[in-house]
């Protein structure tokens, strides 16, 4: 809440110089990682106080709790180095850049979705009994940084009305051409690294059931949507 409200206030609109626009957005990084910090210290907390219990004796330590530290400390390693090759420079000034476009005098976008996309979907509703659901791995820095916190490769889902996924739709930044909110996608840019990946689940649906999900998507794109990319981070890691 505090990073959205520094947003809302501060940051917008840019009027600043360049080291202090600079200035600015870093410190809405800043507070991007200020909730993680706060769980962080935490966790110390309740370690220090679950293993390290106080008694009249002194201090009770099991090898359970040295064996659970050891690992703990190995994961931490592991998870360093990863995180030094998702939070580079180029991410982060990805990221920045990104910002402005969340600004909350344009934050609901309307009618994003083009006529050609409901089009497709009602042909697939006569010839298609499936709903595919996209689960990506995209390699793009808010996926990135994502993935340092939820410790998950998959961060990113998206839902199509064809097996060939000619219509696939999520909640997404816009990908510098539209508002961030619900958009289509194409399978390039699912694309943004060597090694991304796509997982595609099918289920099962009656031809009732995709009309009823359509007119949904098509309320939707009417009363506009949104989508804050830094907040989906916190988010992402909450759920």
């Amino acid at each position: 809440m505090i990073q959205l409200t520094y947003n809302a206030i501060v940051i917008y609109p840019l009027n600043d110089s360049h080291s202090l626009e600079f200035t600015k957005k870093a410190i809405a990084v800043f507070l991007i990682f200020l909730p993680f910090s706060l769980l962080y210290i935490n966790y110390l907390y309740v370690l220090q106080n679950k293993f390290f219990p106080s008694n009249r004796d002194g201090y009770v330590l099991t090898f359970e709790a040295i064996k659970l530290l050891q690992n703990k400390g190995k994961s931490f390693i592991h998870a360093t180095r990863e995180t030094k090759g998702k939070i580079n420079r180029a991410n982060l000034e990805q990221i920045l850049s990104d910002i402005p476009k969340h600004r909350y005098t344009k934050y609901t976008s309307y009618n994003n979705l083009p006529n050609t996309f409901f089009e497709q979907c009602e042909l697939s509703i006569e010839e298609d009994n499936k709903i595919y659901i996209i689960v990506s791995s995209t390699g793009s820095p808010a996926s990135e940084l994502i993935s340092v916190f939820t410790k998950k490769e998959y961060n990113h889902v998206s839902i199509s009305f064809d097996k060939d996924l000619k219509t696939i739709i999520s909640y997404n930044g816009g990908n510098h051409v539209q508002q961030p909110g619900l958009n289509v996608e194409d399978l390039q840019s699912f694309y943004q690294k060597e090694d991304s990946n796509i997982l595609v689940y099918s289920l099962q649906a009656t031809r009732e059931q995709k009309q009823k999900l359509l007119n949904k998507i098509r309320n939707i794109n009417s009363e506009g949507s949104a989508y804050n990319g830094p907040t989906s981070i916190f988010r992402t890691q909450i759920n």
